[in-house]
């Protein structure tokens, strides 16, 4: 009798204990992951790739993005659009097709500026990303009062690679950007940030 119970003990340590063990595996992981992905963006400069993206009311777009070592990030859009838009030094530029100047449209705490800075802290976004599988999402959320002017990202899990963001902007419109073939670059023309 004396054997069953000290048996049935042991199974029940065992049955206890492992789910400990997993979790702080699992949480060793994330937090791998947390500083890869730190590092991911810290050098991510002199990149580009491809883009598809999805607007508010479903219209599908695509093209080419280039981001410097300067925080500048440029989208070139392909045909029909032919549209440029292009993020630098707390700016938006927007130039169709038809147009030879670009609009500009001052920009404040800007979430995708704030992934991109390599000054800005993403700890904390990091650490309140959710895993599902392979990926992680986590939110940019300038305003906690409020779903306006937030980033949601999606990057690989456990290796770090940029995959999706959805921007939702100041009035409430949604876009969603897909990224593929991304390269790291050695050098990026000046050429792609030109707003003049």
């Amino acid at each position: 009798m004396l054997n069953l119970y000290r048996i049935s003990v042991f199974f029940l340590m065992l049955i206890y204990s492992a789910p400990i063990i997993s979790a702080e595996e699992e949480n060793l992981e994330f937090t791998n992951w947390i500083n890869e992905t730190k590092n991911y963006f810290i050098n991510f400069k002199s990149v580009s790739g491809n883009f598809t993206q999805i607007d508010n009311i479903g219209n599908i777009s695509k093209g080419t993005f280039w981001i410097s070592g300067k925080n500048e990030v440029a989208f070139y859009y392909n045909s029909p659009s032919e549209t440029t838009i292009i993020y630098k030094e707390g700016y938006l530029f927007f130039k169709e097709r038809e147009s030879d100047d670009f609009q500009k449209y001052k920009i404040d705490n800007n979430p995708i500026f704030q992934l991109l800075d390599k000054q800005s802290n993403i700890d904390k976004h990091l650490k309140n990303g959710v895993v599902d599988n392979n990926i992680v999402l986590f939110k940019i959320n300038l305003n906690k009062a409020s779903d306006r002017n937030t980033l949601s990202v999606v990057i690989d899990f456990p290796k770090p690679k940029l995959r999706q963001w959805k921007f939702i902007d100041q009035q409430k419109k949604e876009t969603n950007i897909f990224f593929s073939k991304i390269n790291h670059l050695k050098d990026i023309s000046d050429d792609y940030f030109d707003t003049k």
